[in-house]
Order: structure tokens, then C-alpha cells, then sequence
């Protein structure tokens, strides 16, 4: 899933790589319109320059080329949670995590179901979502008992949800 991820690159680098980086892309599905992987490609680029009704298209279609594939159902759900559509965004992830329950990417599948749930509104399974994105990248620091058990930790959570949620319902997201 080749794109021009931000995380990989300043944000000016970022920014004039998205439009070589559709463009290939674009070409990899000129060549061969049933590439799943290269409509997951372009889906992704499409994202992050912030075009995200075309992302989940993409996506769309990589699903329907290829529905044995976890990276297409990753994208579908990465376009949904990213772009305004959350709630539609937990169906392909847990489809992802099912289909390749061990891939590399899982630890990004359970980031993704947690922003899902957290822009979504259900701020508590959000927060036992960043526990297990905790447990499954770094199971050697995990603690046994998850974040809201009471523990001041747990308290803390808690309160940065509810500051959260204050944040979220103030700023009209998805209204």
C-alpha cells in the first residue's frame, strides 16, 4: 500500500508528492483496472490530500475487485474513519483483522477502529480500543488490566474522554 503518507515525509514533501503519487497510481490502474492493490494506492494518496469522497470510491472498488483482500478492506476503512463517515469505517477494519489476523498492519487496523469509534461518538470503546492497539504493538508493555478499571489511570482516561467529548460536541464535526 505504496502512497504518500505524511508520517514519512515533512508536510511540504508530503504535499508535492501526492499528485506524482496518484499519478502513478492512476497509471498502475490504466495498465490493469482490476489492481486491487493499486486502487488501495490511490485511495490512500486520495486521503491525505484530503479528497475523501474519492478515497472511499476507490476503496469501494478495491473491496469489490478483490473481497479476499485485507489491504482493500483496510482502506475502506481507513477512507470511512478519515472521512467523515466513522461509524461505517468498523465493518471493513474488523474485516481486515479477520482475513489476515496477523499481518503487520494490524496494530494501524486497531488505531483506525479506535479513531472510528472515537469520532463516532462512543468515546469508552474507544479508549479499550487504544488498549488493545497498546497490547498488540508493544505486547511486552501491555498491563493486564485495561485503562477505565478504576486505577488513576483509569480515572485519567476517563477524564480526558469527557474533555473530549466536550471538544467534539463544541466543534460540530459531523453535523
Amino acid at each position: 500500500m505504496l502512497s504518500a503518507q505524511p508520517i514519512f515525509f515533512s508536510a511540504e514533501q508530503g504535499q508535492s508528492l501526492f499528485p506524482r503519487v496518484a499519478e502513478h497510481a492512476r497509471r498502475a490502474i490504466t495498465l490493469d483496472p482490476t489492481d486491487a492493490l493499486a486502487r488501495c494506492s490511490l485511495s490512500n494518496t486520495l486521503i491525505f490530500a484530503g479528497r475523501h469522497n474519492e478515497a472511499m470510491a476507490e476503496a469501494d472498488l478495491a473491496v469489490g475487485l478483490d473481497p479476499n483482500s485485507a489491504a482493500a478492506y483496510i482502506c475502506q476503512g481507513f477512507a470511512r474513519a478519515f472521512g467523515g463517515r466513522p461509524r461505517e469505517a468498523v465493518a471493513p477494519l474488523e474485516t481486515a483483522m479477520r482475513l489476515s489476523p496477523s499481518d503487520p498492519f494490524t496494530p494501524f487496523c486497531l488505531h483506525c477502529l479506535g479513531r472510528a469509534y472515537y469520532y463516532g461518538g462512543d468515546y469508552p470503546v474507544a479508549v479499550a480500543q487504544r488498549h488493545r492497539v497498546r497490547c498488540s504493538s508493544m505486547p511486552h508493555r501491555a498491563s493486564a488490566e485495561p485503562p477505565c478499571s478504576g486505577t488513576t489511570a483509569g480515572r485519567s482516561a476517563a477524564t480526558h474522554i469527557r474533555k473530549s467529548q466536550n471538544k467534539v460536541e463544541s466543534a460540530h464535526f459531523y453535523r
